[in-house]
């Protein structure tokens, strides 16, 4: 009897410096239909922050319904296992991969924070 087939598996990784109350956005290519398996986010420098906010995007600039995933305000490392299908449109020239759009703020008026992401996703076909 044949095994089924696992998901394929994947880390994608991205940062952003300046970064302060208001929302920068990290672009992350990923295949246009997966599932967030896993998303992390670490202040990497900067003054002082306690906590991290994150909001995962299906387009640029989304809100609503665009944000496939959202973390309020919370202490940093941000590390949290999920379960969250999302489809994204096709890139221009490639037409399996699109892009999340990973949105991150901290508590800190002042913008000189730099934060690394990641999410870990399984491929959906």
């Amino acid at each position: 009897m044949p095994q089924p087939t696992k998901p394929l598996a994947m880390r994608r990784t991205g940062s952003a410096t300046g970064v302060g109350t208001s929302f920068v956005e990290i672009p992350l290519t990923v295949p246009t239909k997966g599932k967030i398996r896993r998303a992390r986010a670490s202040v990497t420098a900067g003054s002082a922050p306690n906590q991290v906010q994150v909001e995962i995007r299906e387009s640029s600039g989304g809100t609503g319904l665009d944000i496939a995933l959202a973390y309020a305000l919370a202490a940093q490392p941000l590390d949290s296992e999920e379960d969250l299908l999302y489809k994204v449109s096709p890139i221009t020239g490639n037409p399996s991969m699109g892009v999340l759009y990973v949105a991150v703020a901290v508590d800190s008026a002042v913008a000189d924070h730099a934060i690394s992401v990641s999410l870990d996703i399984d491929v959906q076909s």
